[in-house]
């Protein structure tokens, strides 16, 4: 399971406010940071959705969809229209 970077902000910047405020936990600051800067680097950069892997996967055409010949969107193997221009596939 992947932790999305909004966790690491939150807590990093939690574990800064509460370490600054006891004096034995200073080191904690540190991590803290840490964990607000790999946070930061997680939102920055951001990681595809699920939604948005499904797309690309399709997009690439995976084994089993074929291509119409007129338009090139991709179909079912079983399909013997097109879902996009209409005409017959096979």
């Amino acid at each position: 399971m992947k932790i999305p970077g909004i966790i690491y902000l939150i807590v990093g910047i939690g574990v800064i406010i509460i370490s600054s405020m006891i004096e034995k936990f200073t080191f904690f600051i540190v991590i803290g940071a840490l964990l607000t800067f790999v946070g930061l680097i997680k939102i920055i950069t951001g990681t595809p959705n699920k939604e948005r892997k499904i797309v690309d996967k399709i997009s690439k055409n995976p084994n089993g969809f074929i291509t119409c010949k007129f338009c090139k969107a991709y179909n079912y193997p079983n399909a013997l229209r097109c879902h996009h221009c209409g005409r017959r596939i096979k």
